[in-house]
């Protein structure tokens, strides 16, 4: 799990943005339940939150793991 560590790190923190994003729009629109969101809004979030995980966010990652030389990661 530690290869996983910052790319959850970093897909935590984009989903929790845009799950503040939507309740602040639903709590505008006086939606009764704000944070209540369906499986393929989440799903949808979960998509564009990957495409913004860097590169260099893999890169790292498998470095800290051990399982990958700083010299095979700058192949």
């Amino acid at each position: 799990q530690t290869t996983n560590q910052g790319i959850i790190h970093c897909i935590k923190r984009y989903v929790l943005s845009e799950k503040m994003l939507y309740a602040l729009d639903q709590i505008g629109e006086g939606v009764d339940e704000p944070y209540k969101i369906d499986i393929l809004t989440a799903l949808m979030w979960c998509e564009d939150t990957w495409s913004k995980v860097t590169a260099d966010t893999i890169q790292h990652c498998w470095y800290h793991s051990g399982l990958i030389s700083k010299a095979a990661i700058n192949f």
